[in-house]
């Protein structure tokens, strides 16, 4: 039992830093696609007056108002498929804590405390 209780930790282990790694590229995907977002707005909003002349107040507002729109949106996305990763990476931690109740040891309880015997509890309950 306790061998099969060891190879199970294997797959768990495995998926928890698969979960792991996933997490960080999840992360680090929305962060370059915000990142680039960002820059082509930037650039766009710089130089709209070469591309549209006199365009430039309104050019630059509605190019703000689709950058905070397309960012909350990018937002909204990374958080939901993170929370999902990490309610997967809770789950599976669980489970390998609890598994780990059954495969390692327990350290040894010392019971080598002087005894006092004017210092007992008196078991309360009726007899």
């Amino acid at each position: 039992m306790l061998n099969s209780f060891e190879a199970m930790k294997l797959p768990l282990k495995a998926a928890l830093a698969f979960n792991q790694a996933q997490m960080q590229s999840v992360a680090a995907g929305f962060d370059i696609v915000k990142n680039t977002q960002d820059l082509a707005n930037n650039l766009t909003r710089r130089h709209i007056n070469l591309l549209i002349p006199g365009c430039q107040q309104n050019g630059d507002m509605q190019m703000k108002l689709y950058q905070e729109g397309a960012s909350s949106l990018l937002n909204l996305f990374k958080e939901s498929l993170l929370g999902q990763l990490n309610r997967f990476h809770q789950h599976r931690a669980g489970e390998l804590e609890f598994i780990k109740l059954f495969t390692e040891q327990c350290e040894r309880q010392d019971w080598s405390v002087e005894y006092d015997p004017s210092n007992i509890l008196k078991d309360l309950s009726i007899n």
